[in-house]
């Protein structure tokens, strides 16, 4: 009778704290859930293209009963129990695990070592949950550093696309392009439709297909078919179309410390042509 949502409750538990293994039951989702009955959003006069704080708390929708969340007795306070609950859970040890080993896998390897995430999760719980000492003991540790990491981790084709662009030195200001080849990559900006997210894994964008519409890609870009500069070709002038063309010197000199002896030798060997769409093609820049 209050809109209880199970499944809100298990995916703050869930993914974005406690993670699958917890040790939160089916009884800890269904407190949860009473908790946070009355949290809600109103759009009512707002409009929706001006970023606003549409949080509202529904009193009058709000479970009043005592409610027993891992361990830990609630009393009817409103708005205050959701919040006293997420202090809870962001207090214990699975959740300091659970983003810890998220952050190692973005920075690190799809699979960090057990030593890493659990150096990681003690600064955590050291300083109740300050993520900048985790990123501090994650960007010190001889994970992250080790050469064996070091260019392990397959981009994302957002982080694909991205990054061609930043290492070829055009500014972009026409970006309608870019988000267009991101929908053609299968990871449309925010167009992910359940709430774990965009994978982050080398198994879930590493495919024949993928690799296609990289190539794809790296031959457009190569040969400025991505008017980064100007949303009407027929309207550019000269010197947009020129700027608008990535140039191999220098993205071959950005790149050169990540690019493998095995990769120059193709290259210097590849007609002028070519050598661009080649190094956006290579192993050395399809992974970090």
């Amino acid at each position: 009778q209050f809109g209880m949502n199970e499944n809100y409750a298990r995916e703050v538990m869930e993914l974005h704290t406690l993670g699958v293994n917890g040790g939160y039951t089916q009884k800890d989702v269904i407190e949860l859930a009473r908790i946070l009955t009355g949290w809600s959003y109103d759009t009512r006069g707002v409009n929706p293209s001006v970023a606003a704080d549409l949080f509202m708390f529904r009193k009058d929708l709000h479970d009043t009963g005592d409610k027993n969340l891992l361990g830990v007795h609630f009393i009817n306070h409103g708005e205050q129990e959701g919040i006293q609950a997420l202090d809870l859970l962001a207090s214990k040890q699975a959740t300091a695990l659970n983003l810890s080993k998220k952050i190692a896998q973005y920075f690190v390897s799809d699979q960090p070592s057990a030593t890493l995430i659990k150096a990681m999760a003690n600064a955590y719980m050291s300083t109740q949950g300050d993520i900048g000492r985790v990123l501090e003991v994650l960007f010190s540790s001889e994970d992250f550093w080790s050469k064996k990491n070091i260019g392990q981790k397959f981009k994302t084709p957002y982080q694909y696309v991205v990054s061609s662009v930043r290492v070829s030195g055009i500014q972009p200001i026409n970006y309608p392009p870019l988000i267009s080849v991101l929908g053609q990559m299968s990871m449309p900006i925010y167009g992910y439709a359940t709430p774990d997210g965009y994978k982050i894994s080398q198994s879930a964008w590493l495919s024949s297909a993928a690799l296609t519409t990289r190539l794809d890609y790296a031959s457009w870009f190569s040969r400025a078919k991505f008017p980064l500069l100007y949303s009407d070709p027929s309207m550019a002038t000269p010197l947009q179309k020129q700027s608008n063309t990535p140039r191999f010197d220098y993205m071959n000199k950005i790149l050169d410390p990540i690019i493998s002896s095995n990769t120059k030798k193709i290259l210097n060997q590849a007609p002028a042509s070519q050598k661009l769409m080649l190094l956006l093609s290579s192993p050395d820049f399809m992974y970090d």
